[in-house]
């Protein structure tokens, strides 16, 4: 594989490493003495990150990882109870940008947890497109043994996925749910044993960074729209985003490799 040099390669962060592999990018969280729990700073490197990222067209597909013992602990306790009278204006002003340059970046975003992630941690693997958890993982909702109601979307997460009842137990009982958990309730897409959590993820980023990048980055806007839409709606917006998909390169290619019995060769364009 080459090495994609983009224009910010130079740029330096003391809390995640970035790392850029022709058209994928690992972003791996590296506040372990921390239990990369997220304090102001790394908010910021993150934030900063995800900016980045997203204005380089030729990225492709994100895998996000973590080192040490566990990929989040959450925030920081410390810093929340010496610093911030104000959690309103730290989870919007802070975190909402974090997590809605995830949901709507045109990039795929893959998870990879290990160990635990906690609280603002689990709703920040959660918000990736798609998730991988080591056999040893444990997504925890922790907020109601601090007296707190979930944040960072988890609610969101618990009701799209869950429904009402399912969700409600998890964020009452504040109890963590493991790998085999998450894949049983639709919470992960693949368990796989630790050693190959970051092969998994890296090799399924792979992968997906060779698909159709028309259909890709309109499949995922349509897939978290359709459930607001009626059954006339959502049809509409399928032949609208197929007529796009349909006078691209990207689908000729599709369909002559089809008929040849060869794999497809995709342009992205």
């Amino acid at each position: 594989m080459s090495i994609h040099e983009p224009t910010w390669s130079d740029r330096n962060f003391s809390l995640l490493n970035l790392s850029v592999t022709e058209h994928i990018c690992q972003i791996t969280l590296t506040r372990s003495a921390s239990l990369n729990a997220f304090n102001h700073q790394m908010r910021t490197e993150l934030a900063d990150a995800l900016t980045l990222i997203n204005d380089d067209a030729k990225i492709r597909t994100v895998v996000l990882l973590a080192e040490g013992h566990c990929f989040s602990a959450g925030a920081d306790l410390s810093e929340l109870s010496n610093e911030c009278d104000d959690v309103q204006v730290q989870l919007l002003e802070e975190y909402a940008p974090i997590f809605n340059m995830i949901r709507q970046s045109d990039k795929i975003f893959i998870a990879g947890v290990h160990g635990v992630a906690a609280g603002i941690g689990a709703a920040l693997a959660m918000s990736c497109d798609l998730l991988v958890m080591a056999d040893n993982a444990q997504l925890y909702p922790a907020f109601m043994q601090l007296g707190l109601v979930p944040d960072g979307g988890t609610s969101w997460h618990f009701i799209k996925q869950l429904g009402y009842r399912k969700s409600l137990e998890l964020c009452l009982e504040a109890k963590s749910i493991d790998a085999e958990m998450c894949l049983s309730l639709g919470l992960t897409n693949k368990v796989v044993a630790q050693s190959e959590l970051k092969p998994c993820a890296v090799s399924w980023a792979e992968k997906l960074s060779k698909g159709p990048s028309i259909a890709q980055r309109h499949v995922k806007p349509l897939l978290q729209q359709v459930d607001k839409l009626t059954f006339e709606q959502a049809f509409s917006m399928e032949a609208e985003l197929q007529q796009q998909c349909f006078t691209s390169q990207d689908f000729e290619e599709g369909l002559l490799a089809f008929f040849e019995k060869r794999q497809p060769i995709f342009s992205r364009k």
